[in-house]
């Protein structure tokens, strides 16, 4: 015996040298692999930031864009050689929602301001050539020298019926427009820029700057990172890459924008990414650490409740005299079966009541009318078969619920019903058939088919239960089988 528990032992604490290798290796694997899909994540969630920032720059362009296409109704009935009726309409509307200024170009190019009878021709400008065309585009204003973006240009048509007879141009400083980018995304680690169709930047937010130097052009470095996708897209998409800039790596998202074959641009320091992710990645381990070790401390209570949950809950859905399914159980287990309209069968149920045994109670006492009571259930397990519902729902009244395949004839549906009731009906009666003890107990049995599927618990029981009051109106040891008219003739046993 001793050697068998050493056996037992040893190859218990070989199980568990092997569980506990099997789990740090897990535990491994995991790291790794939480650590990459935290960083996936992360990358995922700068993605759909982009994107955000985004529809947010391109919703504010377009809102501008249509408010200057709102002022230029105003123009329609103009004449656009009359300086003077120009004026005044500009002078009206100058300076008018976030504009910093609005000025008109005739079909000449010829662009006249608040302040200027004639501001220079900007018939060569592309912004001009779009809108005087019928379109509504956008520009950009360099500075003297041509160094520097200093204003943004809008340009929409004014229509004179048809025609288009001049173009009204609205624009906004540069830094104003950067405003519209996130100013400080990633815990002032992130940058956001739009650049123009050739990589230049013409937009930034305000800590973008710091992020990229003296850089004025994303071109270069979009042709290395396109070399290192993380996710292998290509630079024509919605991408993910990484790049080296002055020295530090950043992982860049990059999106078209709507207009222009211009780009919008979010840079992150891959630290923070990096960092994140490690973070992340460790803490979510030490807690896993700590839920194993949790876990490993009560796996043996946790066996000790199951079990007891498991007797526990045997003993709320059984009967403790007959070890049958007590009556609230039954009624929900039949109400769960005829309710699944997706099972396609047919019910029987079965109600049987005890004849006579309340004078096994008066005569013979409650002991020996538990033994009876628990006889009466041993006989019903054998009667019927291992798929039947078998229940006492009450002091000696009990059920059963047969079920048959749809496909099963209804005759031969009828003959296995017929054969069981009958069965347990010789079966009853043979348990108490003692001449001495003057006490005879027989049983009655009502029967109800749901044959279109369509009965609750409560209807399937109430015709049982009225086929089996005509059961006992007509004779008691027998059974009968409940229509819409009236009980099917009895069969089985003997009238008393």
């Amino acid at each position: 015996m001793k050697k068998e528990k050493l056996e037992s032992k040893f190859f218990l604490l070989i199980l568990v040298i092997i569980c506990v290798l099997i789990l740090l290796s897990a535990f491994s694997w995991f790291q790794g692999s939480l650590k990459e899909n935290v960083s996936r994540i992360n990358y995922e969630i700068m993605q759909e930031i982009a994107r955000q920032q985004l529809f947010n720059f391109e919703t504010k362009i377009q809102g501008q864009l249509n408010q200057l296409q709102l002022y230029a109704r105003s123009y329609e009935k103009v004449d656009m050689n009359d300086y003077n009726a120009v004026k005044e309409l500009i002078n009206v509307t100058e300076g008018a929602g976030s504009f910093h200024t609005i000025s008109i170009a005739d079909d000449t190019g010829r662009l006249i301001s608040n302040n200027n009878t004639a501001a220079g021709n900007i018939l060569l400008k592309q912004y001009y050539k779009d809108a005087i065309s019928g379109n509504a585009a956008i520009g950009l204003k360099y500075s003297d020298d041509g160094n520097e973006i200093i204003e943004l240009i809008y340009a929409v048509p004014i229509y004179q019926g048809e025609a288009v007879n001049g173009v009204l141009v609205g624009s906004e400083l540069r830094s104003d427009v950067n405003d519209y980018l996130m100013t400080d995304s990633f815990g002032g680690l992130g940058a956001s820029f739009i650049t123009d169709s050739e990589g230049n930047i013409i937009l930034s937010s305000c800590n973008g700057a710091e992020m990229v130097g003296n850089m004025t052009n994303y071109r270069d470095y979009f042709a290395a990172a396109n070399a290192d996708g993380i996710f292998g897209q290509t630079e024509d998409s919605a991408n993910v890459y990484r790049a080296d800039i002055g020295g530090s790596n950043y992982i860049i998202i990059r999106n078209n924008v709507d207009f222009n074959g211009w780009s919008h641009i979010l840079q992150v320091d891959a630290l923070f990414i990096n960092s994140q992710s490690t973070r992340i990645s460790n803490s979510v381990l030490i807690l896993l650490l700590a839920v194993l070790v949790s876990v490993c401390a009560v796996i043996a209570v946790l066996f000790r409740v199951q079990a007891w949950a498991t007797r526990m809950r045997t003993k709320a859905e059984r009967d403790l005299l007959t070890d049958l399914l007590n009556k609230k159980t039954f009624e929900s287990d039949v109400e769960s079966m005829l309710s699944d309209n997706s099972a396609n069968e047919v019910g029987a149920l079965l109600i049987i009541d005890l004849d006579n045994f309340k004078a096994v109670n008066d005569t013979l006492g409650h002991m020996t009318g538990d033994r009876v009571l628990s006889g009466v259930a041993d006989k019903i397990r054998e009667t019927f078969r291992q798929q039947d519902l078998l229940g006492r729902i009450g002091g000696d009244e009990f059920a059963v619920y047969m079920k048959f395949g749809s496909r099963q004839e209804a005759d031969e549906r009828y003959e296995i019903i017929r054969s069981r009731a009958e069965l347990l009906c010789r079966k009853i009666r043979e348990l108490t058939d003692d001449p001495e003890q003057g006490v005879n107990v027989s049983c009655s049995i009502g029967i109800a088919l749901d044959t279109k599927h369509d009965a609750t618990y409560d209807q399937l029981y109430k015709r049982a239960d009225e086929a089996l009051y005509r059961v006992k109106k007509s004779g008691k040891n027998r059974f009968g089988f409940y229509t819409d008219q009236t009980v099917s003739e009895a069969e089985g046993g003997t009238r008393e």
